[in-house]
C-alpha cells in the first residue's frame, strides 16, 4: 500500500478549507453562500493535486516505483531491466532429393506454425552435395515467451521459398523465450544490487547475478558445501526446472572474473523435484455448484493457484492447508462449503528442492447448507 504523504480525504480537506475561509472572512459561511459554493468546487481540485503529489512522491521510492521511474532508479545502481528474449528451436531442412552441388538455405529463412508465430534461421545453412537434410537453429521473430513450447514437428510451414528445399520442421521443442522483466522482479534485483559491491562473494550477490542471467529465473538458492565451492540452485517460472541453456547462462555470468571471488568455483544446478499428487473432494450447494466448479477447478482457480504458490519458491514445504484456504476462501468467485484433502499431506521440502504437482483427482458433491 502506497504511503499517504498528503491528505486526500475530501471531507477532511473540505472542513479544513471551509474553516480557513470562515477565519479569513470573519463570519460563518452558510449553505447557499457563494463563497461556500466556491469552497466546495475548490476541494475537488485540491484532492486531485494531492493525489498527483502522492503518486509522484511514491514513485520516487524503490518500493512503489513503476515503469520508466523504476528504470531510472535502477540506473543509479547500475542495474538495467532485462529485455525480452526470443525462443529458439532446431530445424531440419529436407531437400527434394540428392543434389550434385551444395544447397544453401539463407540466414533469416522463415518457418511458421499457423501464420501467427514465425521463426527465422539464425545462420546460413549449407547442405553438402549428396546429402538430403541439414539442421540449423532458428529464433522466434517475436521476443518473449509466446514462442515457447511448440512441440516437435509443429512448426513446419516454410514461408520463404528456397530452391531444392522440399520442407522444414522443428526437431526440438521451442524454448528459452522470456518476456521483458516485470517491475516486481526488477525491483527485487535492484534491492540485491547493494550486495554486489562487496568482493567477499555474499549469497545475495550470487542471487543478484544469477537472476540477471534470464528473466525466467524466479528463485535462487546458494550453497557452499565446502571452502571455495559455490553451488547455485535455479528455479524458473511456473516452478519448472532450468534447462541446460539457462544453467550455462548462470554459470557464465556468475563465473566471470569481475563477479566471483578469485578462489570460488561456481556451479549452477537444477533443484531436486519433490513430487506430490492432489486428491480433493469438495462440497457445494446446488445453487452455487456451477460457480464453485469454475472457482476451484477452472483455469486460474483454487487448484491452479495452489500449484503456482507451492512451486514458486525453493524450500517451500508442501502445505495442504493452503489448498483448503483457496477452496473455501477464494480470492474471487464462490468457494466451497468444505473440502476433504486426501493428498498432499504436510511434507518438508529441503532448501535446494521444489515441490512439483503430479496427478490431480478432483470430485465434488452437492449438499444442502
Amino acid at each position: 500500500m502506497a504511503l499517504k504523504l498528503l491528505e486526500v480525504d475530501s471531507d477532511v480537506l473540505y472542513n479544513t478549507i471551509l474553516q480557513s475561509m470562515e477565519i479569513m472572512t470573519g463570519e460563518p459561511l452558510y449553505p447557499g453562500d457563494e463563497r461556500r459554493i466556491f469552497t466546495e468546487a475548490m476541494v475537488q481540485i485540491v484532492v486531485a493535486i494531492a493525489n498527483a503529489c502522492n503518486t509522484a512522491c511514491n514513485n520516487k521510492m524503490l518500493r512503489y516505483a513503476e515503469g520508466d521511474t523504476l528504470d531510472a532508479l535502477g540506473e543509479r545502481m547500475g542495474v538495467e531491466r532485462l529485455p525480452a528474449v526470443a525462443a529458439k528451436a532446431d530445424f531440419q531442412f529436407t531437400l527434394t532429393g540428392e543434389q550434385s552441388f551444395d544447397v544453401t538455405v539463407p540466414a533469416g529463412t522463415m518457418i511458421t506454425t499457423d501464420g501467427d508465430i514465425y521463426f527465422a534461421t539464425d545462420e546460413e545453412l549449407t547442405i553438402p552435395a549428396g546429402d538430403t537434410e541439414g539442421t540449423i537453429s532458428a529464433s522466434c521473430t517475436e521476443a518473449g515467451a509466446a514462442g515457447n513450447d511448440y512441440t516437435i514437428g509443429s512448426i513446419a510451414q516454410l514461408v520463404d521459398s528456397v530452391a531444392y528445399v522440399l520442407k522444414a520442421q522443428n526437431t526440438t521443442v521451442s524454448s528459452g523465450g522470456s518476456d521483458e522483466e516485470e517491475d516486481d522482479d526488477f525491483r527485487e534485483r535492484i534491492k540485491l544490487a547493494n550486495s554486489t559491491f562487496s568482493t567477499a562473494g555474499p549469497a545475495k550477490a550470487y542471487q543478484y547475478f544469477a537472476k540477471s542471467a534470464d528473466t525466467s529465473i524466479i528463485d535462487v538458492a546458494v550453497d557452499s558445501p565446502s571452502a571455495c565451492v559455490v553451488n547455485l540452485y535455479i528455479l524458473c517460472t511456473g516452478g519448472t526446472l532450468p534447462s541446460a541453456e539457462i544453467l550455462q547462462k548462470v554459470t557464465d555470468i556468475c563465473s566471470a572474473d569481475d563477479v566471483r571471488p578469485l578462489t570460488d568455483r561456481v556451479t549452477a544446478l537444477a533443484p531436486t523435484a519433490v513430487p506430490y499428487n492432489i486428491t480433493l473432494k469438495y462440497y457445494t450447494t446446488a445453487e452455487d455448484e456451477a460457480d464453485c466448479i469454475e472457482t476451484i477447478e477452472g483455469e486460474g482457480g483454487a487448484i491452479d493457484q495452489f500449484k503456482e504458490w507451492q512451486s514458486e519458491s525453493l524450500g517451500r514445504d508442501i502445505n495442504p492447508d493452503k489448498l483448503l484456504m483457496y477452496c473455501i476462501s477464494p480470492i474471487s468467485g464462490t468457494g466451497c462449503i468444505r473440502a476433504e484433502i486426501t493428498s498432499p499431506v504436510v511434507t518438508s521440502v529441503g532448501a535446494f528442492e521444489v515441490a512439483q504437482a503430479g496427478t490431480v483427482t478432483v470430485t465434488h458433491e452437492v449438499v444442502s447448507e
